[in-house]
Formats: C-alpha cells, sequence, structure tokens
C-alpha cells in the first residue's frame, strides 16, 4: 500500500512517464505490437554442436536464455505499471503454457519459472527442463498454480467474479500475499508461448489486466522463406516469427526496440550466452553504489596499510 509491495520497489520518473498510466489506464490500452522474423541459422548450428557433445538443445531453450540475459542489459525490462505507479521488479521470473499432450482435449500446465540472471544457457536449459519434467510428473495432480485456479474457482460460478475482483483491488493497492505473488504466472517479468511447439505460427497475444505482467511473446513455427542478404542476392532462409505485445507505460518504444535488437543478436549466435554471469542483477543503483563504496574504501585502507609497511621497512 501507499507504493510499497513484496514483488516491486516503486520508482520515479519523468513527468510524462508518471502521467501516461492514468491516461492509459489498462494494459491493453497501452500495447505496442512488434514482430520479428528471425533466422535460424545460428540456433541450428548451436544445437547441432551441442548434440553431438550429448545435449539436446531447442530453440525455446534459447530463447529463454536470451530473454534472461536481455533483462540483464536492459533493467527496464523488468519493470511494470500498476494501480498508477511504475515499480522495477524484485525478481526475474519467466511464464510458459505447455498441452499435456498434443490432444485436443490435454488440459494445459502453467509454469513459472525463477532466474537469478546470472545463468548461462546451460544453468537455463537445466533449470527450464527441471521444471517442465516436475509439471509434467505432476499432471495427474494440481501444480501450484493450478492450485491456485482451483482455490479461486471453489465458490460458485456467480461469486467468482466478486472473488478475482477482490483478489484485483488486493492487487492494486500492494496488497497481495507474497505465497500469492510467487505462484501467479500473470505476475511474471515475461510470459512465453510458444506455438511452434503445437506447430503453429506465432501470434499477436493479448496483455492480461490481471497481474502484473508487461511483455508477452510468441514464438512460432519455422519456414523456409526467400530474404535479401547482404549482397542483395536472394537467397532462402529458415525463419521462426517471433512476436512481443509490450506494455508501454514503463518503457519507451527506442528502449524496447533495442532490447529486441539484443535478444536476436543472442539468437543469432547462441555461444554469446556460454558464459555465467558474476554480477548481481537484481542489485539496485542505490546497492550498487553502497557496494562499490566500500570496495573502495576497502582498497584505499590496503593502500594506508601497505605504505605504513613500507615505511617500516625502509628504516
Amino acid at each position: 500500500m501507499f507504493g510499497f509491495r513484496a514483488d516491486g520497489t516503486q520508482v520515479k520518473v519523468d513527468p510524462i512517464s508518471k502521467i501516461v498510466p492514468y491516461i492509459m489506464v489498462t494494459r491493453n490500452d497501452a500495447c505496442q505490437l512488434a514482430r520479428r522474423d528471425v533466422e535460424c541459422e545460428g540456433m541450428d548450428a548451436f544445437i547441432k554442436e551441442q548434440r553431438e557433445k550429448g545435449l539436446n538443445f531447442n530453440y525455446m531453450h534459447i530463447l529463454i536464455a536470451a530473454f534472461v540475459r536481455t533483462f540483464v542489459e536492459k533493467p527496464k525490462l523488468n519493470r511494470f505499471t500498476i494501480g498508477g505507479r511504475i515499480y522495477q521488479r524484485n525478481a526475474l521470473q519467466l511464464s510458459i503454457t505447455l498441452k499435456e499432450s498434443l490432444n485436443e482435449d490435454a488440459p494445459d500446465i502453467t509454469i513459472k519459472m525463477r532466474f537469478t540472471g546470472q545463468e548461462s544457457i546451460f544453468e537455463v536449459k537445466e533449470k527450464v527442463d527441471a521444471n517442465i519434467k516436475q509439471a509434467f510428473e505432476d499432471a495427474s495432480k494440481n501444480n501450484k498454480s493450478t492450485g491456485l485456479a482451483s482455490a479461486l474457482t471453489i465458490v460458485p460460478h456467480f461469486m467468482i467474479r466478486g472473488v478475482v475482483g477482490f483478489i484485483k483491488l488486493l492487487d492494486r493497492w500492494g496488497l497481495l500475499p507474497r505465497s500469492i505473488l510467487d505462484v501467479s504466472p500473470f505476475h511474471t517479468s515475461i510470459y512465453l508461448t510458444n506455438l511452434k511447439s503445437i506447430k503453429g505460427d506465432a501470434v499477436y497475444h493479448h496483455l492480461y489486466n490481471f497481474g502484473t505482467t508487461g511483455i508477452f511473446a510468441a514464438m512460432g513455427k519455422e519456414h523456409i522463406q526467400p530474404v535479401v542478404d547482404l549482397d542483395g542476392n536472394i537467397v532462402t532462409r529458415k525463419i521462426m516469427g517471433l512476436n512481443f505485445t509490450l506494455d508501454e507505460r514503463f518503457c519507451d518504444g527506442f528502449y524496447f526496440l533495442k532490447a529486441i535488437r539484443l535478444i536476436k543478436s543472442y539468437i543469432a549466435d547462441p555461444n554469446k550466452l556460454s558464459e555465467h554471469l558474476d554480477i548481481d542483477p537484481i542489485e539496485s543503483k542505490k546497492e550498487r553504489r553502497k557496494r562499490l563504496k566500500k570496495i573502495a574504501k576497502e582498497e584505499k585502507k590496503k593502500q594506508k596499510e601497505a605504505k605504513k609497511q613500507n615505511k617500516k621497512n625502509s628504516k
């Protein structure tokens, strides 16, 4: 309440950015649509190289790793707007929805994963595979997200709207318990839908006005398409559609476009994601200044001690 939330820290913004959430009240008022055709050559080469080493990567592994790294380098992406305020999210999270099987009547399984942002592409793959495996093992039971939905709909149908409305009100005022925030797939940094897995093309998915998710990405099935290369020749390439729906209230279009270019660069060469990062991506500017100040102070102290020691030795 009053700008304090369990899942984010309110940020100061310029006057225009501050008033925009009151002009565009819902996420779908403020959504931007962006499509990028991604060449698959770099991903295919990486997948082939890793398969020879005994590791089975797929496009979704690479895409998620690219998202995780980009959110570190472009931290404004990990913001959200709610109740007219803009917040920096306290964690890096990604939600996906999978079909239990390729059957029309198969139920959906929703998974929410948490990352530090320091993970290499290999660590991302390991985490994604572990979460998916666990979700399918629990398919006969309710996982946390499904269990939450079941709990909310246990009341009669005519009361569900009131229950959901009450939860939205709590969320707006920052009073939603952390136990719900941690399992809700709608309170996440980015939501990914993998339409390639069901042989579908990428779509522009709507943003949910429930929760805090301001970025929705959709990856589609790859296809062969003629393109013009750098020499002006028409050649055929394997292309995958990658669509984004973005809430422009917490981040301007220029920042989004630069972030999307960065994502594309990682997809073109996944080897860039091979190294584990040693920085803390969730560290605030204030915390970073405090840490660097402490390091500088310790370094200065060491230098003074070294000078004293040198004087003693010279005597």
